[in-house]
């Protein structure tokens, strides 16, 4: 049985720095509009983190269907394409993250 962290790590979470803002900027757009803000980007995405695993919670208790994962497996990848880049591993403290100068 996957725990909430299990199921919100397959959701792609994006932390870029916004000039805009003059801060990180975390977002989740597969799991959630929104998102989360800071001056130190491992806390926003450590936030963005704990966000993700509120709204699972929240869908579930719904009873609503969780959106398709976004971070995907190294076998569902297409052929051609280095699979290096897609595997999802749970042991990672920060899978599915990706980080935008």
């Amino acid at each position: 049985m996957n725990t909430t962290r299990e199921k919100a790590n397959r959701y792609l979470k994006i932390v870029r720095w916004s000039d805009e803002d003059s801060c990180y900027v975390g977002t989740c757009p597969s799991l959630f509009g929104g998102g989360c803000h800071g001056q130190n980007e491992k806390k926003v995405y450590a936030e963005l983190c704990d966000i993700c695993e509120e709204v699972v919670e929240i869908f579930e208790k719904d009873g609503t269907p969780l959106p398709p994962p976004t971070v995907w497996r190294a076998e569902n990848v297409p052929a051609g394409v280095d699979k290096s880049n897609f595997e999802w591993n749970p042991a990672r403290e920060h899978a599915g993250v990706a980080v935008a100068a």
